[in-house]
């Protein structure tokens, strides 16, 4: 089961809402022994 947090500074992405957003996985990493670092883009044409 996998929970994405979006985290940094700066502008908010999303604006202020707490609604579902489509996201797109592009990249991973196994980092050590069975933890995978996933990194997600915002699906702009959904």
């Amino acid at each position: 089961m996998t929970y994405p947090v979006v985290v940094g500074a700066g502008e908010r992405p999303f604006n202020e809402t707490s609604g579902v957003k489509p996201m797109r996985l592009v990249d991973t990493r196994t980092v050590g022994d069975g933890l995978a670092f996933l990194i997600y883009q915002p699906v702009r044409d959904a």
